[in-house]
């Protein structure tokens, strides 16, 4: 059981909000006790004793305010003490006068309110508006009736000049927590925001995450020349029926993870997993003219890298990598689990690439290895038949030559 639980009385973790009306009431209720029972042998010196004695109902007012303050009934904590302050005030107008300044206790109920928890907005209003109509109330009264106890004027002012301050001081320490509360409440929503925008940075580009904040309803564009590399692991689904959830679970976080590191290193964006296959594109969204050379250097060190990793059954992991080549049309997809995604024939062509390669090797398109030039190592594997494309003319990159 947390600090919270503890104050609260439950076994439940209170909410920030309430946990802020909690420790505000029960520091005012607190501080409300001791003042008035000061006031008890107070104006029994003076003489007043109606004052006296209310004063002693008084502490008992907050004594029972304290322990509903503490089962969480903030709204009859504050309605509680606002009718006390209410009526104490106006009794001490009555009894002592206007120039004591007891009835500028009455602004601090108007504080109190406004740190209730969210909800009974009509009682609400009722304690705010009821604090200046009794304020005005007295001053008319003050004006045109003398009180009851005739109280040395200098003393008067003297007490005046003390519950002033008392009031200014009582108003400093709400100022204070409101002020707070607000910078508590704006780390927050900075931090969620944060958090937030890092969980969008995972799921879609920095472009895409831009437009979107900035309005658009539909992200659509044609891309009309990036490159698409597919990653398989060759083998994966038969062998992972063999071994428990958490041994598959485990190697795939590490492939994937390997994978996005490299995406990151070379500038690329990653679009999507699909089983234990993993897609990315080069040019997109944002374009690049080096998009295919980009891409056959991250093909050659995600092929070293993952051939190194020992697979399920402690062998070194086989793999196949595909990439074309080619325009294609990109956006995003979804109302709830939304997806940056690519469509095409290019996107299509580096599908059949991988799934039509040889394990250990990346296999590409007539366009990559145009556009590769000769940075680049590729040995023609020759026209295969690619299913819904026919025969096609590919080849196998090697490395790099420089």
């Amino acid at each position: 059981m947390t600090t919270r639980d503890l104050l609260a009385g439950t076994g439940e973790k209170l909410p920030s909000s309430t946990y802020r009306s909690f420790v505000i009431f029960n520091a005012g209720s607190w501080a409300a006790t001791l003042i008035h029972a000061f006031l008890v042998p107070f104006f029994w010196y003076l003489g007043v004793k109606p004052l006296a004695l209310f004063n002693i109902f008084s502490v008992g007012i907050y004594i029972i305010a304290m322990l509903l303050n503490r089962s969480g009934r903030h709204l009859s904590t504050v309605v509680l003490a606002t009718v006390e302050l209410l009526v104490h005030q106006s009794l001490c107008v009555y009894f002592i006068g206007w120039k004591a300044g007891f009835q500028f206790y009455i602004m601090t109920a108007t504080a109190l309110v406004f740190f209730l928890p969210a909800g009974r907005g009509a009682v609400k209003l009722l304690l705010l508006a009821s604090t200046p109509i009794t304020f005005i109330t007295l001053l008319d009264y003050a004006r045109n009736t003398p009180p009851i106890y005739a109280l040395d004027p200098n003393l008067l002012d003297r007490i005046g000049c003390a519950n002033i301050y008392v009031v200014f001081g009582l108003l400093g320490f709400f100022a204070y927590n409101y002020s707070r509360a607000a910078e508590i409440a704006e780390r927050g929503m900075e931090l969620e925001r944060r958090k937030a925008d890092d969980l969008l940075r995972n799921i879609l580009p920095g472009q895409v995450i831009t437009r979107l904040k900035a309005g658009e309803k539909l992200i659509a564009d044609g891309i009309p020349d990036a490159s698409v590399c597919f990653v398989d692991l060759v083998g994966f689904t038969s062998l992972s029926q063999d071994h428990s959830p958490e041994d598959v679970v485990t190697l795939l976080d590490r492939v994937f993870s390997l994978l996005d590191d490299l995406v990151t290193r070379h500038g690329l964006e990653k679009i999507k997993t699909i089983g234990d296959a993993y897609m990315v594109v080069s040019g997109a969204p944002s374009r690049r003219g080096d998009h295919a050379v980009a891409m056959a250097r991250f093909a050659l060190e995600a092929r070293d890298k993952l051939t190194a990793l020992p697979g399920l059954d402690g062998s070194p992991l086989k793999v196949r990598i595909g990439i074309a080549s080619g325009p294609m049309v990109a956006g995003v997809i979804g109302k709830k689990k939304f997806s940056y995604d690519l469509w095409g024939d290019s996107v299509n062509t580096a599908a059949r690439m991988e799934s039509h390669g040889l394990p250990g090797e990346i296999q590409v398109s007539a366009p990559v290895r145009k556009k590769l030039g000769s940075a680049f190592l590729l040995e023609p594997r020759g026209t295969i038949q690619v299913k819904g494309k026919g025969p096609m003319e590919t080849f196998l990159l090697r490395g790099a030559t420089t």
